[in-house]
């Protein structure tokens, strides 16, 4: 990251826009944590840098007293990566079962995100953003999902 890409994203911390709809939906089901991830830099792949290295969900819980954590960590699958005009985009698979997908777009043109979480091949969230942080903000701000592979851990 050169201290350009680390200007424009400290400049752009206060534009971050959360949508309250997804936040208030966020809400109702646990407390969840939100990520920003890091960009996926690889010297002989610079066509990856738009994308994450990686994309975490967490939500929590307190049962009986004891918090329980739950976290779905999506890995990128470098083979999905394609590129059409000024669309690219790239598969995500969960770290803890293969019932998790994630794929992220990225148009280069218009500098826009856009991801959509599958669990068990079934639609269960999506999001965009012309805005890195934001963007990965509201995607991870709803959490886990129902029936999403994930590692528990209790404090």
């Amino acid at each position: 990251m050169t201290t350009d890409d680390r200007r424009t994203e400290r400049d752009n911390t206060a534009a971050i826009a959360l949508d309250p709809e997804r936040m208030r939906r966020a809400q109702e089901r646990s407390a969840n944590h939100l990520f920003i991830p890091r960009h996926l830099s690889m010297e002989r792949r610079p066509e990856c840098y738009n994308f994450p290295l990686n994309v975490l969900f967490v939500s929590y819980r307190v049962v009986n007293g004891i918090r329980w954590t739950g976290e779905a960590l999506y890995e990128p699958e470098l083979s999905t990566f394609t590129e059409s005009g000024t669309a690219r985009s790239m598969t995500y698979r969960d770290k803890y079962g293969d019932a998790g997908t994630l794929r992220i777009s990225f148009d280069v043109l218009a500098q826009h995100w856009h991801g959509q979480k599958f669990v068990g091949g079934k639609l269960v969230d999506e999001a965009s953003a012309s805005e890195w942080r934001s963007f990965f903000l509201n995607l991870t701000a709803p959490g886990l999902m129902p029936g999403e592979p994930c590692k528990f851990t209790s404090d």
